[in-house]
């Protein structure tokens, strides 16, 4: 606690410091902009077990209102660091578009409302059986576009990231108006979330049981080499 006390202090005085006299030819909008986008990408946590999928399965219709209270749960838990963020940006965005306080309220807009919009559209993504890496990608070049337009252009068609938002998580809800619930991915996804936490707290004390899956990684095949043939 002593050794965070004083790493905040320090970067707390550095940072005013370097506020002072910011450095030019460097794309600060852009920088802030792609910093929003990913903290505005929340985890959809369902805190499900692998029994569930049998012992819940007969309570598959009342699983949609489980998943709503999830996605609340998730956003609650993550929104504080998301404001902590934005208050940690406004001075730098205050030094490099000065007197642009409207401009500022809606980045904190579009910060606070592009989370609790992604975790709509996670969930239908899911349930449509998308991969969870194709899902950031979207989440991501929407926040960017709105946050940049908004940050570097000071236009209000920024507030088009959350209308496309919307229309996509209407889309995929008319289509998988027939979808079973996704059990495995759901189960799959709230493991992954357990073994990140637990690889954290494992940074700072011995974590009993945790056990890493290996998982494969198509993109390094390439660097395997081929088995010799074996002679008949």
């Amino acid at each position: 606690a002593i050794f965070l006390t004083i790493l905040l202090g320090a970067f707390i005085l550095g940072y005013g410091q370097w506020l002072k006299d910011v450095p030019s030819g460097v794309n600060y909008s852009l920088i802030v902009s792609i910093a929003l986008s990913v903290s505005s990408i929340f985890s959809l946590k369902t805190l499900l077990e692998d029994a569930d999928q049998l012992f819940l399965l007969p309570f598959e219709k009342e699983m949609k209102q489980y998943i709503r209270e999830s996605i609340v749960m998730s956003y609650f838990a993550r929104i504080s660091l998301q404001i902590i963020l934005l208050i940690i940006i406004f001075p730098l965005l205050n030094a490099i578009h000065p007197n642009q306080v409207t401009n500022f309220v809606i980045v904190c807009i579009l910060a606070i409302v592009l989370p609790l919009l992604g975790l709509f559209l996670r969930w239908e993504w899911y349930l449509y059986g998308l991969e969870n890496w194709s899902c950031n990608s979207v989440l991501f070049i929407l926040n960017l576009s709105g946050f940049y337009v908004i940050i570097d252009g000071s236009s209000y068609f920024g507030f088009g990231s959350i209308v496309f938002t919307i229309l996509l998580i209407l889309l995929l809800k008319n289509i998988n108006t027939k979808k079973h619930f996704p059990w495995a991915l759901m189960i799959a996804q709230a493991q992954q979330h357990r073994m990140n936490y637990y690889k954290f707290v494992n940074m700072f004390t011995d974590v009993k049981g945790m056990m890493a899956p290996a998982v494969r990684r198509k993109y390094l095949d390439v660097f395997l080499k081929a088995p010799k043939h074996f002679d008949s």
